[in-house]
């Protein structure tokens, strides 16, 4: 019997598996060949798409459909050897094209439906399946119709993934969504945008959580975005084993969906109007200055959303109630203190609440198989260089590795934000020495991994900033870099550091352009403060280490040295003269913590700053020590 097709042989003298293409086998001549023909059901097939000629498509050289041509033989001769294709070789598909198996190996999550049902643990991932068909039914989240003449059918799929806890296995889930990329604007969806919680409003809610001796709760809402009814008409194919669910032929049937399939591209913006309306409803009031928060005065409590994470702040004695109320209007798989937020590992009590990413950090370091060697700083004491004409760029996942040390830079870890910031302006061309500083703060950060934030119980709010800039540091453009920390009763609520958009003339030019970054900063940190009725001073704090700075701010001179500065920082004067919600103090600049999101710093010097910051040590090092 001669095939055509792509295939999996195993060579039994070496028990080697060998993928092949655009090749024929004769099984009759070798009788321990044996063939595993890719089924129509795996996914790999519908994300590469052969070009016009057939290169690299599935099936071998013939008709269209794979089929032999008339004059091909189909059993082999004594004298007929298989005709080698002419055609010119072309580029290959992508690697990962050839990389699908049909069984996947335990402790893998499955890629494919296929894989799920046929590898070792077929029975935990059917049952994943059924669990999630049937809350998909419950739901009423689809309709089971006719396929309709001339609309855009979506394309489903699987995906699966075991969820852990403290590094344990909890559960295994199964998630239908849907090729959101497949939608077609204008006929199947229109506005797509949901806005998400900052992360300054997140902390800044724990704060004020650990001020009142609260304990947060977090509420996980089982399957949210099935909760949210779709506007538009959209239709989706039979996912696989639905039919077997059933128990029902459906090949000539598709699902018209009532409900926000995950995956759908309007999804997130339809749960976050179901989620916000019963939320307005029940008395809350949407925040002006970031439409993630709710605050009920009466109760003198808060909600954040961050899509389906929803973190509540709640007196004890109001609690309960609001979770049955959750509960008649959602399906709750969870409601319990907070320990686990967006990645952030979240220790309470009645005295103070500490955030770290210690978990978070050990993962990167495994999946980057980074040496654990002790680094105590995070950088050279010198800025990276640019890469020199003709130096060869690295092969290293060096994006990747930022965007890891990014995120937790903005969510835990001051300390290491210049160090982060130097390296993202390498992102389009790193080279090794760039992949070995990038090393070198993974490093630091294992050494460091049990450094956190500690927000303390308080009965008094007292919010203050520090400003700082280099000048011309960048030796490309010769332009700056600002820097800026907000603490919220000693601790860090809020930093960024950044390239100024334009060269500064001065030293005092440049330190004017990051005190205007630090004021809007404190101006929105006034009016989320505000709305959270914290008892704040009307006039936030700033300090600074450049006077002249100071003196341009308070009085209105005008001379040569000044007058080419935009009038878009003049809002400067408008907050210190006029209205008098910011003050201005000069402060030394080995006392300045902002001057750690400015330059490289080592030594003494970045340890004091450090130590400012990083107020909180995790409790495994403690017991360690």
């Amino acid at each position: 019997m001669e095939q055509k097709v792509i295939s999996y042989w195993m060579d039994p003298t070496n028990n080697e598996i060998i993928i092949t293409k655009d090749v024929r086998f004769f099984e009759q001549s070798y009788k321990h060949a044996q063939s595993v023909t890719i089924e129509e059901e795996t996914d790999f097939s519908e994300d590469y798409q052969p070009n016009d000629r057939g290169d690299a498509s599935l099936s071998s050289r013939g008709g269209e459909n794979g089929e032999l041509e008339d004059n091909q033989p189909t059993t082999p001769t004594d004298k007929q050897q298989p005709r080698r294709s002419s055609r010119l070789k072309t580029a290959k598909p992508p690697s990962e094209f050839w990389k699908i198996t049909e069984v996947t190996t335990k402790g893998e999550d499955p890629k494919t439906y296929n894989q799920a049902i046929r590898g070792e643990e077929k029975q935990q991932w059917q049952q994943a399946i059924e669990k999630e068909l049937s809350n998909l039914e419950k739901l009423g989240t689809w309709q089971i119709v006719d396929k309709p003449k001339g609309m855009n059918i979506i394309k489903p799929k699987w995906v699966f993934k075991r969820k852990t806890r403290n590094g344990f296995l909890e559960r295994y889930k199964a998630r239908l969504v849907a090729k959101g990329y497949t939608q077609k604007h204008g006929e199947d969806y229109f506005e797509t945008f949901a806005p998400v919680a900052r992360h300054t409003t997140t902390r800044l809610v724990i704060a004020n959580a650990a001020r009142k001796g609260r304990i947060l709760i977090k509420a996980d809402i089982e399957s949210a975005y099935l909760n949210a009814p779709v506007k538009e008409d959209i239709y989706l194919h039979i996912p696989q084993g639905l039919q077997e669910y059933e128990g029902r032929e459906l090949t000539k049937k598709c699902l018209k969906l009532k409900k926000s399939l995950y995956g759908l591209k309007q999804s997130a913006r339809n749960w976050y109007e179901c989620l916000t309306n019963w939320l307005k409803e029940e008395g809350f009031q949407e925040s002006k200055t970031d439409p993630c928060l709710y605050t009920h005065e009466e109760m003198d409590g808060n909600v954040l959303i961050y899509v389906d994470d929803t973190l509540i702040d709640l007196p004890e004695q109001h609690k309960e109630a609001f979770k049955k109320k959750l509960e008649a209007r959602f399906k709750l798989s969870e409601y319990q203190d907070l320990d686990w937020h967006l990645g952030l590992q979240i220790q309470q009590s009645n005295k103070s609440i500490n955030i770290s990413q210690a978990s978070y950090i050990e993962r990167v370091c495994e999946m980057f198989n980074i040496p654990k060697k002790t680094k105590l700083t995070p950088t050279t004491n010198q800025r990276l260089p640019y890469p020199e004409e003709g130096e060869e760029k690295t092969n290293k996942p060096y994006r990747q590795l930022v965007g890891c040390l990014l995120w937790v830079s903005i969510m835990t870890r001051p300390d290491i934000t210049y160090a982060v910031h130097d390296l993202s302006r390498h992102n389009n061309y790193p080279t090794n020495q760039h992949w070995l500083a990038a090393v070198r703060t993974l490093q630091y950060l294992h050494t460091t991994k049990h450094l956190g934030l500690e927000y303390k119980r308080s009965e008094t709010v007292e919010i203050n900033g520090f400003s700082d800039s280099d000048w011309m540091g960048d030796t490309q453009d010769s332009k700056s870099t600002s820097g800026y920390i907000f603490f919220f009763n000693n601790a860090p609520i809020c930093w960024k550091s950044t390239k100024q958009r334009r060269i500064s003339m001065s030293t005092c030019e440049a330190e004017y352009k990051a005190l205007g970054e630090a004021v809007k900063e404190a101006r929105y940190l006034q009016k989320l403060a505000k709305e959270l009725k914290l008892p704040t001073s009307e006039t936030t704090l700033i300090q600074l280490d450049n006077i002249s700075t100071i003196c341009i701010s308070e009085n209105p001179a005008l001379h040569k040295r000044t007058k080419h500065i935009l009038a878009d920082f003049n809002f400067i004067r408008e907050a210190v003269r006029e209205q008098r919600d910011i003050q201005l103090k000069y402060i030394p600049t080995n006392l300045n913590p902002a001057d750690v999101f400015t330059k490289p710093l080592i030594g003494e010097k970045y340890y004091k700053h450090k130590n400012k910051m990083m107020t909180y040590t995790h409790s495994e090092i403690e017991e360690e020590c």
